[in-house]
């Protein structure tokens, strides 16, 4: 019996076979391709729903994990690509629906901080 290939989330960073990925590469000829067959070298990996793309979009996390500059890279083009292999595979209509459409990953910037740092006490600046 051989170990599951665990892959990591570049959205929520959640680690999970990679069968349950999605797969996004940088192909020389095609520009950015969904899940390629072929196509080696560096790719990010998502979970199957729109809220990790939309993470990983305001993060700009895609051009870490490409390691180039991506300048035809239009999220328009990336969602509809992204749609267009979910429903391939048969996801859920909620997993496909853009919930987070234009407002970033859904919640504000002190929002996250303060479910972050609940029930911790405030830092302290380190002396110089």
């Amino acid at each position: 019996m051989s170990r599951p290939v665990l892959r990591t989330c570049v959205g929520c960073r959640t680690v999970r076979d990679r069968r349950e990925l999605v797969r996004l590469a940088v192909d020389p000829a095609k520009g950015l391709v969904v899940n390629p067959p072929e196509v080696r070298g560096r790719g990010a990996y998502l979970c199957p729903a729109f809220a990790c793309l939309e993470k990983a979009w305001h993060r700009k996390v895609f051009v870490r994990a490409f390691r180039r500059e991506l300048p035809a890279l239009d999220g328009m083009v990336v969602r509809e690509r992204f749609e267009a292999e979910l429903r391939r595979r048969g996801a859920p209509a909620a997993e496909r629906a853009p919930v987070l459409a234009g407002k970033g990953n859904g919640c504000s910037r002190e929002e996250s901080r303060a479910e972050r740092d609940a029930g911790h006490p405030p830092r302290r600046k380190r002396p110089r």
